[in-house]
């Protein structure tokens, strides 16, 4: 018979992971059959083991008799059975124990025949649990161990079994069970696997082929990574199925496999027989993620990270959350690490998406939950500064460094630095790439427009390798991948309007410059605007092939207005708010990076991991009010009650009042302050452009764009921006977002609508975008720079201006210039923007060795980044001189 050969790493993941799952089922049937205790043993130490809670009690059979402090430093240096994390019981801990029936030490050695013991905070009588005793005197003592409890009951038997325990029985309430066969053979079968495992990277280095049941395991191949279904009985015996898997990958001889004897139980496939002719749209959101694909006449949207894909679609289901959650770093290093192409890699050591997303929500109290979440990725690609994160079952934190430094690699080198969006990717992948639905390679990404091409081209990078990653090997191997393909097309703001203006059935127009349009794009990072004509084509463009045009330009936005922003503003100005109580529980919070300061302000703004964590948390509660305007869990008014960790991490209960009437003004300002710099832009684009149309239809995008302050805003009658409209007599037809269709949730919506727009824009589709912003096939530059005039602010630098062009900005005051800037289109109008205004920026540049007469020249260089230097004057090709002091300045 023929043999089939698969990837070693996968067999020695495979068969580590039936093993483990073998122990949880033995551990499951332990845990439902009324057994209430177990008893371990160490080198003559031994412990009670609780199953319902993972907590490890010591045992001895004469307690100690001692005072709270003694007790407590005895406890922090005991170290018994191999563990070194004993602690005293907290009060209710205590009394569990002492009212649990069946208590082994209560049992077998009478030891609460004594009726006064400590806890942590002090003494408990046993026979009168309901009162307080301080921590003054002497009480007998027993020390408890939670080691286990963080990932509790995943993390037996394997801890057990690497502690070296010997296990001595187990008790109900009320009698000692013998040694159970069936948990006899689970550690057995522990032990067993241990014996096979290599000290080498690879796993095991000897595996009993024969004597696996291989499609039993192979049949988990979906689920262990991503909790797709089992793999049905007919992929392994029907002649048209198979497993790609075991194809054979060319050049074999540099890769480890294993032979399987192929019994006409098992076939393979060759994954190019299930390649699909078919483009993938990738919206990689900051809150969420959609992807689509077109399916011949159909666009489809794919769902990531539902654990059950049996239940009824909803709308919201396509929207996939942008988070991953880390439970275990070793475990998910080994398996991403074991293999480049499609490795084992366990659902249970890392969540993606929405499980991961549910996970934040439900729990958003919960420090360890909160650190091992990573929320914040499309920031993070920008961000300039390390971020950490730590697993929730050891604790382990590792230090991200930031994204734009890490160093290009080849997608064969999986031991480089870890990169969370190569490994969001390749779970994304994981599900697009499902053996159910088949393989695609066409892949294409749309950004926002403020994104410089730097960070574009680094996660068009992580994107390639993680996308590719998810396809079977001997695919990767063979010619079809130089059709593999990961390209940016178009920007967001441009991708929703090709999806809004034919779901809106707006057709475009052949007279004149086309029907004008301009859309605004509130997201959960940021707000993008873009403004346009949609048009048919000439006939130039027609004879091409091209039926429709979009041609864009004057592209900006506001980089601090986004869904996440504002819900760190609310929970920063409910913070100053409750002050008083922040001072009393010395509780630190995060400084939005758009917010001011305060006096005495020193101790509360911190960056650390409570102040992370205090600030999840009031967003978490704020969150139903920034959508809706509608503030769940309050109790007695405004009053909201909150576990919060104070500055030596240690949780403590507080009851915030919530200012609402402070927070509604808030959103509704600084909604409007972006409002206001949209329609600033709307102008300087328009006008730029040929001059400003008759009407425009302003589309609203983005799930943010839902929020009632800004249907509000838009409404235009009696509006602040309805005035500004009416002195430019200029006519706006205001479409709000698009809205789910419970009958049909692929149909756009204000969130999906980017991703099914920009596979209107894919290679070989008939409507043309021409893009007027691009400059240097990079993003425009995004600033006005300049001086305060008179207390305001003199833009000198234009934004939206070419690059490499020097302008003066100013002139050194003993040494000393004080550069202004601002991100708002409002810089481009004849709109005044005093000293005060939030929208302004400054740095301060020191020129100590400057002379008089010289000047300061700046130009653009990057959408986010200026060079500047001192200089005489302007050569007449433009160029400073004689030019000194050049810097590069980064602009925020």
């Amino acid at each position: 018979m023929d043999q089939l050969h698969f990837s070693h790493a996968k067999a020695c993941q495979l068969l580590y992971l039936h093993h483990l799952q073998t122990r949880r089922e033995a551990w499951h049937a332990f845990s439902q059959s009324g057994i209430a205790w177990f008893m371990y043993r160490h080198d003559g130490e031994g412990v009670i083991l609780n199953p319902q809670t993972g907590l490890i009690w010591q045992e001895i059979h004469t307690p100690s008799a001692l005072d709270l402090t003694r007790a407590h430093s005895k406890v922090r240096q005991l170290e018994w059975a191999g563990l070194a994390n004993w602690r005293l019981p907290t009060r209710t801990e205590l009394i569990d124990i002492v009212y649990a029936p069946g208590f082994p030490l209560r049992e077998e050695h009478n030891w609460f025949d004594c009726p006064l013991w400590l806890h942590d905070k002090g003494c408990l009588y046993l026979d009168q649990p309901d009162e307080f005793m301080g921590p003054d005197g002497v009480a007998n003592m027993i020390a408890v161990d939670d080691t286990l409890c963080a990932d509790w009951p995943s993390s037996y038997p394997q801890g057990l079994f690497e502690l070296g325990w010997s296990w001595l029985g187990a008790w109900t309430s009320n009698a000692r069970f013998p040694k159970s066969s069936k948990f006899d053979a689970a550690l057995t079968a522990w032990k067993r696997w241990r014996s096979l495992a290599s000290a080498e990277n690879d796993g095991f280095h000897a595996l009993d082929i024969n004597a696996t049941d291989w499609p039993a395991l192979l049949r988990k191949l979906d689920y262990i990574s991503t909790r797709l279904p089992d793999i049905d009985s007919s992929t392994f015996s029907d002649a048209a199925k198979g497993l790609w898997e075991l194809w054979p990958v060319p050049n074999m001889a540099s890769h480890k496999k294993i032979a399987l004897i192929n019994d006409g139980l098992i076939r393979s496939r060759n994954p190019e027989l299930d390649i699909r002719d078919a483009n993938v749209a990738i919206d990689f959101g900051t809150s969420s993620t959609v992807v689509a694909f077109r399916e011949g006449a159909q666009d489809r949207l794919l769902r990531i990270g539902e654990s059950n894909l049996w239940e009824q679609p909803q709308a919201s289901d396509y929207e996939n959350p942008t988070v991953l959650e880390i439970m275990d770093w070793q475990a998910l290093m080994a398996a991403w690490t074991s293999e480049v192409y499609r490795p084992l890699v366990d659902w249970r050591d890392i969540h993606c998406a929405h499980e991961a997303r549910d996970h934040l929500r439900e729990n958003h109290s919960d420090p360890k939950r909160i650190a091992s979440i990573f929320s914040r990725m499309k920031q993070w690609a920008l961000d300039d500064f390390p971020t950490r994160i730590s697993d929730q079952i050891h604790q382990e934190e590792r230090i991200l460094p930031p994204f734009n430094r890490y160093p290009a690699k080849k997608v064969e080198d999986v031991y480089a630095d870890f990169n969370p969006i190569e490994l969001y990717a390749w779970f994304l992948g994981m599900f697009i790439n499902w053996r159910q639905r088949g393989i695609f390679l066409r892949y294409y990404m749309t950004f926002p427009v403020s994104f410089p091409h730097s960070t574009k081209e680094n996660i068009l990078n992580a994107f390639r390798h993680g996308l590719q990653r998810s396809l079977p090997e001997s695919l990767v191997h063979g010619p079809y991948l130089a059709q593999f393909r990961v390209e940016e097309r178009g920007s967001e703001p441009a991708a929703y309007a090709a999806c809004a203006l034919k779901a809106l059935q707006l057709s475009p127009v052949a007279h004149g410059m086309g029907r004008a349009f301009a859309v605004f794009d509130f997201g959960g990072g940021t707000t993008d605007f873009d403004f346009g004509y949609y048009r048919l084509p000439d006939a130039s463009e027609q004879e091409a092939g091209w039926e429709e045009v979009i041609e864009h330009f004057g592209a900006s936005g506001d980089r601090m207005l986004g869904g996440e922003q504002l819900l760190e503003n609310l929970a920063y100005l409910t913070f100053r708010h409750n002050l008083p109580q922040c001072r009393a529980h010395k509780i630190a919070f995060l400084l939005p990076q758009d917010a001011e300061d305060f006096a005495g302000s020193d101790m509360f703004l911190e960056k650390t991991r409570s102040a992370l964590t205090n600030s999840i948390v009031l967003m978490g509660r704020l969150r139903s009010f920034c959508e809706t305007g509608n503030l769940e869990g309050l109790e007695q008014g405004d009053v909201c009650k909150m576990p919060l960790l104070d500055r030596d991490g240690q949780k403590v209960e507080v009851a915030f009042q919530i200012p609402q009437h402070a927070l509604r003004d808030y959103l509704r300002s600084r909604i409007e302050r972006g409002a206001i710099a949209f329609f600033a832009a709307m102008q300087a684009a328009f006008k730029s452009h040929g001059g400003m149309p008759k009407a425009v239809d302003v589309l609203l995008a983005g799930n943010a764009c839902r929020s009632p302050w800004v249907l509000e805003l838009f409404g235009l009658e009696g509006s602040l921006i309805g005035a500004i409209m009416a002195f430019e007599q200029l006519e706006i037809s205001v479409h709000p977002p698009l809205l789910a269709d419970p009958s049909n949730p692929w149909r756009p919506t204000a969130k999906t609508g980017v991703a099914l727009g920009l596979l209107r824009l894919c290679p070989g589709e008939t409507l043309k975008v021409i893009n007027r912003s691009l400059l240097k096939d990079d993003a425009p530059f995004l600033f006005s720079v300049g001086k305060l005039l008179n207390g305001e602010f003199d833009p000198c630098l234009p934004a939206h201006g070419p690059y490499g062009r020097w302008h003066e900005v100013g002139r050194p005051l003993d040494g000393v210039f004080n550069l202004a800037y601002t991100h708002s289109p409002r810089a481009r109008t004849d709109q005044r923007m005093d000293r005060s205004d939030p929208d302004l920026r400054y740095k301060r540049i020191d020129f100590p060795e400057s002379s008089e007469g010289q000047k300061v020249y700046s130009r653009a260089i990057a959408p986010n980044l200026i060079e500047i230097c001192l200089a005489h004057d302007l050569s007449h090709v433009g160029e400073p001189e004689p030019a000194s002091h050049f810097l590069q300045l980064a602009l925020a």
